[in-house]
């Protein structure tokens, strides 16, 4: 978290009095300072490196050291290490072995060897010690600095750094291991694996699996009183909250008192087993030997490092598996601002409120907007549209209903309904590619463009005249392909938007399907898709896009007749408008269509039109 605090410019004493100048933010932290660290390529203090220098106040002697991580360039360019202020100073405490002077208590305060400043917190104590420092003449300047600050994601306190005594489990040691386990799982989006296998890479400590939490699963585990050994109950006792039950038998040392271990583990220790638990490898089921390792794990971006990584770990561990083969990651909700959703920062928003406001399907519509993997900043317009589509869904399976008193049976079809249907065996071919590669929300941009553009806006439109036709086997052609188009769709639809899919299903089809739920039926299944339909369609859809322009310019109905329609074409496109003349007229109410030179007319692709009203 970005803080903006005062950098302090502060003299140490070298053994021949002479002073050095350091730079700090973290004044309170001198009680526990154990070096002082240059960079090797820094020329000004060449000299003192292998010295020592006392520390303000608090007296200690500090050697001088040199690091490649310094930075020459903040401050004097001399950086006093503490144990500790951060993650720097742990690395440097480590690799110089230097000796730990613990000054924060796990209150906050400072502790006993801190001096008069003993029991302050760390802000009241930061103020005192800097102003002790300019009355002595050891503070000489300070500056406002901004700067990055380790923070509690949930109440935004600074996090301080306390060594304790924790329960690790080791996994420097074959971090390879893990990362060649990774290669054998199938990312979506695949990027995501070069961010599981960059926090293996950067991982400098074993997984701490210790918490100090009032909830959680107790550690099964005790110490002997006597002698300080640890105690672990056999696997057939367990599971084991020590605090309350004890071992069964003596310690080695013969003692039968016991210090029960206070800990509960981290939640991922035991979340990481969630392919193993719910497969029955506990109770060994061979459900577990048979789906063992799982298809897929859904996931979000910001736990690849715990919850992915480590159910990587423990499927390794326990049987050198991996845990499924597939993993979907994806992004979070941010604020309409793009900032991430706090209850602290007022900028959450509550699902509820837009179930109700909108309904649940339209808030499942909105979450297959966003491509698989991205962070979307969260639009309530985005939410109306979904309505608005829900709206059209209902409205086009009403119209459907209202001509269909049976099922209907095959018939021949007419070249607006082998359209269709072949452009709906397209769709549902593409969708599904698009499910199995996990990529949901283009699944959804296909079925969405087919239902609203070629459906609703053409083909429902196309059909009408046949509908309100004397044609009896022009109708029951419409009817067979209205009941299986839109049968088809509201099935395309279900896993999207499930409640208003079911409940058109069970009002319109079940009486005339097998399947008591449209959620236990199959996905439609894909058939003849003719090319020579689809060009045809295609024209089809031109056409008649450039006469609704025509009558809009004219401000005309949509439903007024038009005299006389002029293609000026080649041979081969007249040939093929012939097939579908009596598709244009009937839906754009044109009582005759010539063929001729048009001069200026509305242009198509391969022909211009001429229209006269």
């Amino acid at each position: 978290k970005k803080k903006t605090t005062k950098l302090n410019y502060i003299y140490f004493e070298l053994e021949n009095n002479e002073k050095i100048e350091i730079a700090t933010t973290r004044p309170e932290l001198l009680p526990s300072c154990v070096g002082l660290f240059v960079h090797p390529n820094d020329d000004r203090y060449k000299k003192i490196v292998g010295k020592k220098a006392k520390v303000p106040i608090f007296g200690q002697m500090v050697p001088i050291m040199e690091d490649e991580k310094v930075d020459m360039e903040f401050g004097s360019g001399i950086v006093m290490i503490c144990t500790f202020g951060d993650t720097t100073d742990i690395e440097w405490w480590k690799k110089h072995d230097l000796p730990m002077k613990i000054s924060i208590n796990k209150n906050g305060t400072l502790n006993e060897i801190c001096g008069k400043y003993e029991g302050m917190k760390i802000e009241e104590a930061r103020k005192k010690i800097t102003d002790d420092l300019k009355e002595n003449g050891m503070l000489f300047k300070q500056e406002d600095l901004s700067h990055d600050v380790g923070c509690c994601w949930r109440c935004g306190t600074p996090v301080e750094f306390i060594p304790t005594k924790q329960w690790f489990v080791k996994i420097k040691e074959h971090k390879e291991k893990f990362i060649e386990q990774g290669k054998k799982v199938k990312w979506y989006p695949d990027y995501y694996r070069k961010r599981y296998e960059d926090w293996i890479k950067n991982l400098k400590w074993d997984w701490c699996i210790s918490r100090q939490r009032h909830f959680g699963i107790p550690i099964p585990v005790w110490y002997c009183k006597n002698c300080g050994k640890i105690i672990i109950p056999d696997k057939e006792e367990l599971p084991i909250d020590p605090k309350k039950q004890k071992p069964t038998k003596k310690c080695e040392c013969g003692s039968n008192e016991f210090i029960a271990e206070e800990d509960v583990f981290d939640t991922w220790f035991t979340s990481s087993l969630t392919p193993e638990l719910a497969l029955g490898w506990i109770d060994n089921n061979p459900n577990f030997e048979n789906n063992f390792p799982e298809n897929l794990r859904p996931s979000a971006h910001d736990i690849i490092r715990n919850w992915a990584f480590y159910t990587i770990v423990k499927a390794y561990y326990h049987f050198k598996k991996i845990p499924w083969k597939n993993i979907m990651i994806s992004g979070h909700v941010l604020d309409p601002k793009g900032r991430a959703m706090h209850k602290s920062l007022g900028n959450s928003i509550d699902p509820r409120d837009m179930i109700e406001k909108y309904s649940a399907d339209a808030l499942r519509y909105w979450s297959v907007t966003v491509r698989i993997g991205d962070d979307v900043p969260f639009q309530e317009k985005e939410l109306v549209r979904g309505r608005k589509l829900i709206l059209k869904l209902w409205n086009s399976a009403r119209f459907v209903s209202m001509h269909l008193d049976k099922k209907p049976k095959e018939t021949k079809l007419e070249v607006a309904d082998k359209w269709i249907l072949s452009r709906m065996y397209e769709t549902i071919e593409n969708s599904e590619n698009y499910i199995k590669k996990y990529e949901i929300s283009k699944a959804r941009k296909e079925i969405e463009m087919f239902f609203l553009h070629e459906f609703c806006d053409f083909y429902l439109e196309m059909v009408k005249y046949r509908l309100y036709g004397d044609d009896e086997e022009s109708k029951d052609a419409v009817k067979f392909t209205l009941y299986n188009v839109m049968l088809n769709i509201l099935k395309m639809w279900a896993p999207f938007i499930p409640h208003v899919t079911e409940e058109l299903y069970q009002e319109i089809f079940l009486k005339y399907e097998k399947e008591k739920s449209i959620h236990i039926s199959r996905w439609p299944e894909t058939g003849k898709i003719d090319k020579e339909v689809l060009e045809l369609g295609e024209m089809i859809t031109e056409l008649i896009s450039l006469l609704r322009q025509y009558k809009t310019q004219k401000d005309m109905a949509m439903n007024t007749e038009l005299n006389l329609m002029t293609i000026d074409c080649n041979n081969e496109t007249m040939k093929k408008i012939k097939e579908i003349e009596n598709v244009i007229k009937g839906t754009m109410k044109i009582k005759e269509i010539k063929y001729g030179k048009v001069e200026n007319g509305l242009k198509g692709e391969k022909y211009k039109i001429d229209i006269e009203a």
